[in-house]
């Protein structure tokens, strides 16, 4: 009887101990995602601008050439980047265009004579602005968030 109930007691510490396991295991998904490491490159941006005083802006290239992008304000234009055709690219926007409430996002393909110009935008810091240039350029269309 002593080994029956021994036994038991061990048969019943294991079982324990696979269910601490399993439970262990089952969180451990979930703690990895959690981490910022987990986070694509979209989603980083997003976090970044929420944290900071800058305004953001990722542009999808899906047109056949490369882009030089453009931020137009104010009668003025600074030059955020070149984007290489079915790439994309994030760009930080900040000091005198980040204190800017509206602008425009201009993609110009080089070596093409057609760009592709956003309506006014209207933003304020930590805002995201997505673009993306399609082919043809008229399709091209841009979201804030």
């Amino acid at each position: 009887m002593d080994r029956s109930s021994n036994g038991g007691r061990t048969r019943t510490r294991r079982f324990e101990a696979l269910l601490v396991l399993a439970g262990s295991l089952a969180a451990v998904p979930l703690v990895a995602c959690a981490g910022r490491g987990q986070l694509n490159e979209e989603d980083e941006a997003i976090a970044a601008a929420l944290e900071s005083d800058s305004v953001y802006v990722t542009v999808k290239n899906q047109y056949r050439l490369d882009v030089n992008v453009y931020a137009l304000f104010s009668g003025g234009r600074q030059f955020l980047g070149v984007v290489t055709s079915f790439n994309s690219r994030d760009f930080s926007v900040r000091g005198t265009l980040a204190e800017a409430t509206r602008f425009r996002i201009a993609a110009d393909p080089i070596g093409s004579n057609r760009k592709y110009v956003t309506e006014e935008i209207l933003v304020r810091r930590g805002d995201v602005v997505e673009v993306t240039v399609l082919d043809p350029l008229a399709q091209s269309y841009y979201t804030v968030y």
